[in-house]
């Protein structure tokens, strides 16, 4: 917007804030320290049961193929059911939390720990240490694939409700 010089004449002051994760974005929301910002709708979705004041103001919708739990190629995890007793990491409160709830909720009881780190760095620390499961979102989710081998276990569409 600052490129294209649209905000060159607005009659307030724009301040750009830099978030690592949607969750400490909603957190200053939540604070008043902003006053909007973008997230995807499981970050909202969680702050909002947490009685976060937030509204949203727009959607998009995109591909339930970008949203994948990930492991490396050449793992012996086959399938969701391998996945129990395994950790998984993802941003807690994320798209991907979201997917882990969802998949584990549509199974008789609960095949896997959840291992939820406050930001989505961490989740690709432990990924990359262990080298076990990864839960992400596109661009990352391809990225991935081409440069770490990983494959994709299960997306977003594999428990997509009928």
């Amino acid at each position: 917007m600052e490129a294209a010089g649209v905000l060159k004449d607005v009659p307030y002051k724009i301040e750009w804030k830099e978030f690592p994760a949607a969750a400490p974005l909603l957190e200053a929301l939540g604070a008043g320290a902003i006053e909007t910002g973008l997230v995807g709708d499981a970050p909202f979705t969680f702050a909002a049961a947490a009685n976060v004041p937030v509204k949203a103001i727009g959607a998009i919708r995109q591909s339930r193929e970008g949203l994948a739990i990930l492991v490396p190629r050449d793992s012996h995890i086959d399938g969701f059911d391998d996945l129990k007793g395994k950790k998984i990491a993802t941003g807690r409160g994320s798209i991907g939390h979201l997917l882990i709830l969802a998949a584990l909720e549509s199974r008789d009881g609960l095949p896997a720990t959840s291992r939820s780190c406050s930001r989505p760095s961490d989740a690709k620390v432990a990924y990359t240490k262990a080298r076990r499961c990864l839960v992400d979102l596109e661009p990352y989710v391809s990225q991935e694939e081409v440069l770490f081998q990983s494959r994709r276990l299960i997306t977003a569409e594999d428990w997509r409700p009928d």
